[in-house]
């Protein structure tokens, strides 16, 4: 595969579907179209969202980040649209909700669909009017603002189940985002990896890994995507004092590595029995084809006959 170079403000990644990633998301940073980000947890929507804000029109004006997920229910309508001083208890000043706080900027609503359905309702007028009353005032105010939304489940599933309006999500959809998991990306495991290892900042001297350990870290499925990798090499770098973070280091400071391992050389030795022939594999490992088919994918695991080398 042919590696490019191309990427976004604050981003790392060359697999061919992140270069289609950073393709659409330049598209769309042209347009004042609203944007949905979908992916996964740990994959870098807030990334995604700060790049499409950093190359569009309204890059000067204020980038409202809005966890929504972390919005008390009882909350979240006045935490978007700000109140009046005595609408409710404790309410002794006027308060600029984060709507206000986003004119003529970016308003990404992380997890917008863990927002209250009947607040989903005011959202969608206040986005489509460009205008919205406090709580507690009669006095509409307006506010220009790009929307950038993004969701780690399947959108329509969100509906089909309730948790989205069906009219907001056709709304905020004007241009949808996929950010795909590390696992499907996997040749960049080690350049994130890396990079992160020279940036963590922990050693006075240049920091690496063994080759043996970079193949252990690319070969491990990584489901908190970028986020979990991080957080794994800022671990190494802070608790291994040599220069060089060797496979022993990585198998102790990653849980269940180790048992992963295991099962792994398991497979290899027995589909190298059987030529790599996945049926007879899977009898003799006791378990279904499909669900040898995805242990393979989850290991990195070819179907080559017995000259396959079963190192790690």
């Amino acid at each position: 595969m042919k590696q490019t170079t191309d990427t976004l403000p604050g981003m790392i990644g060359q697999h061919s579907s992140m270069q289609a990633v950073y393709s659409l998301v330049r598209a769309a940073a042209a347009s004042d179209l609203p944007v949905l980000i979908v992916g996964e947890t740990g994959t870098g929507k807030e990334l995604v969202a700060r790049a499409l804000h950093t190359l569009s029109a309204v890059r000067t004006g204020p980038f409202v980040d809005v966890n929504c997920a972390a919005i008390p229910e009882t909350l979240a309508e006045s935490e978007l649209f700000g109140w009046e001083r005595g609408a409710f208890t404790g309410a002794v000043a006027r308060t600029t909700g984060f709507l206000e706080t986003a004119n003529h900027g970016t308003l990404f609503l992380d997890e917008a669909c863990s927002l209250p359905v009947s607040i989903q309702a005011k959202l969608l007028r206040a986005i489509e009017q460009k205008t919205f009353r406090r709580v507690g005032g009669r006095a509409r105010h307006t506010a220009a603002f790009r929307v950038i939304s993004s969701v780690a489940e399947n959108p329509d599933l969100l509906v089909v189940e309730g948790r989205m309006r069906p009219d907001l999500l056709y709304r905020l959809c004007g241009v949808i985002v996929q950010i795909p998991p590390l696992r499907e990306r996997d040749s960049d495991v080690r350049l994130l990896a890396e990079h992160f290892l020279r940036s963590s900042g922990t050693a006075s001297e240049p920091r690496s890994f063994s080759v043996e350990a970079i193949e252990l870290i690319e070969g491990h499925g990584w489901p908190g995507n970028v986020r979990e990798l991080k957080a794994f090499v800022d671990r190494l770098a802070l608790l291994v004092n040599q220069s060089t973070i060797c496979a022993d280091d990585v198998v102790k400071h990653l849980p269940g590595l180790l048992g992963q391992l295991d099962e792994r050389r398991r497979i290899e030795a027995v589909l190298d029995a059987n030529r790599g022939d996945v049926t007879k594999s899977a009898t003799a490992l006791g378990m279904s084809r499909a669900n040898l088919y995805l242990k393979l994918k989850k290991f990195g695991v070819e179907r080559l006959p017995a000259t396959r080398s079963a190192s790690v």
